[in-house]
């Protein structure tokens, strides 16, 4: 697989918010703030210090990206890059308990670590700073009516994607879904990457069409980047990416498999069915097999060009705001990265 370098945007950012997160996160040692830095990703489970680098902070990066293309310097804008970070977190922390996934990124999920319960409230502690985070740009001289168009702005993609979420859930497990449900449903997951940069256009006093249309330029990246997770799900059979395929099989919950059942015939067909309904565990040859056989019925082939497709429109969108070529590009950069393509 190739491996595509992460762009200088990124790297050049990522340690601003992650400052400004340690901020809002690390200087309370409260037990549930040790939880948040656990999620974090910088302590293990014995509080140490984390060995292994932090994740990409894309989403906050968008939001600086888009607060600079309208004029906003990135360090009036990174409250607004960290509360994007602490709700994707937020919505993290729930899914991975609600699916039951044991370990992410080679590590105990932070319920599997601290138990469900307290899995649950460090994940509304993560929307509860999030939002405070939003309040503290009054103190970089954002006016009130900004930060209230800001707040409004996440708290509807957050609903967006609860509501998807909701659909998606009563969906599970059946035959209902169809690629093209699922990719509406992760054109509403996709809000919150919506949010991102429509946050940076309201933070920088960008016009609504100028909002809106970086708005658009989120969702549709945004559904690409997420076509992507799910089809990487599916390349491993071992570790954590065997028990997220096995239960993107169980419950219909990955484009990849609900091309596969849309598009395999005959003994394929025959044989994929019976796998979905079995009785007992799935075995390593079973899933190696599902594996190829979701190259070869042409499923990949199908999430390969609907990221093509999300990617371009999502591009497209972008040139309704008229921005500056080099933020632009910037932009389409980070997408392209997110998306895994070149």
């Amino acid at each position: 697989m190739t491996t595509i370098s992460k762009p200088s945007s990124l790297l050049e950012r990522q340690p601003l918010i992650e400052a400004e997160l340690k901020r809002a996160v690390a200087d309370n040692k409260s037990p549930l703030h040790r939880m948040l830095r656990y999620h974090l990703g910088w302590i293990d489970q014995m509080g140490m210090p984390e060995r292994h680098a932090s994740p990409d902070r894309v989403l906050g990066t968008l939001t600086l990206l888009s607060a600079e293309a309208v004029g906003a310097s990135a360090a009036q804008a990174v409250p607004g890059a960290a509360a994007m970070e602490l709700t994707k977190a937020y919505f993290q922390i729930h899914e991975e308990l609600r699916a039951g996934t044991p370990e992410v990124a080679g590590r105990p999920a932070l319920w599997w670590h601290a138990g469900a319960s307290q899995g649950i409230n460090a994940g509304d502690g993560m929307y509860a700073l999030a939002r405070l985070e939003l309040m503290r740009l009054e103190e970089l001289d954002i006016s009130a009516d900004r930060i209230t168009r800001a707040l409004a702005t996440v708290d509807r993609a957050s609903l967006r994607v609860t509501e998807t979420l909701y659909r998606a859930i009563t969906a599970e497990g059946t035959l209902e879904d169809t690629p093209e449900a699922h990719i509406e449903a992760i054109r509403g997951k996709a809000a919150i990457h919506g949010a991102a940069c429509a946050l940076g256009a309201i933070i920088g006093n960008g016009s609504p069409r100028v909002v809106d249309a970086l708005r658009s330029f989120g969702e549709r990246t945004g559904t690409a980047a997420i076509v992507r997770e799910e089809l990487r799900a599916i390349r491993g059979v071992h570790g954590s990416s065997r028990s997220q395929l096995v239960e993107m099989l169980d419950k219909r919950r990955s484009l990849p498999v609900l091309a596969l059942l849309k598009m395999a015939t005959g003994n394929d067909r025959a044989a994929l069915t019976a796998t979905a309904v079995r009785d007992g565990p799935l075995s390593d040859e079973r899933l190696e097999k599902l594996a190829v056989l979701m190259e070869s019925t042409g499923a990949v082939r199908y999430c390969e060009e609907t990221i093509q497709q999300e990617l371009q429109e999502g591009l497209e969108a972008m040139k309704a705001a008229a921005l500056p070529a080099d933020a632009a590009d910037r932009l389409a950069e980070l997408a392209r990265f997110a998306a895994g393509t070149h």
